[in-house]
């Protein structure tokens, strides 16, 4: 059962300003959500429906909304960044 993937303008920004090394690895990992459940993820406590991958020092945040069958990629930076609102 695969699902749309929708990236945030911000996000597709961030990885433009990054070595194009890294940016093609979040991008690999990004593309493997379109199975949200396949590739692994954890929770992220205190946000409603928000995972988040690991890809080095990267973190990838999203949500996932079952009932439309999309993935929405919110924000992509350093772990020391990512979860700071």
């Amino acid at each position: 059962m695969s699902y749309e993937v929708y990236i945030h303008p911000k996000v597709i920004n961030f990885l433009k300003k990054i070595p194009e090394k890294d940016a093609e690895r979040i991008k690999e990992k990004i593309s493997e959500l379109i199975n949200p459940y396949s590739v692994r993820y954890v929770k992220i406590k205190g946000r409603k429906d928000t995972y988040r991958v690991r890809v080095g020092d990267y973190r990838i945040l999203y949500k996932v909304d079952d009932s439309k069958k999309l993935v929405v990629v919110s924000k992509v930076d350093k772990r020391s960044r990512v979860y700071k609102r």
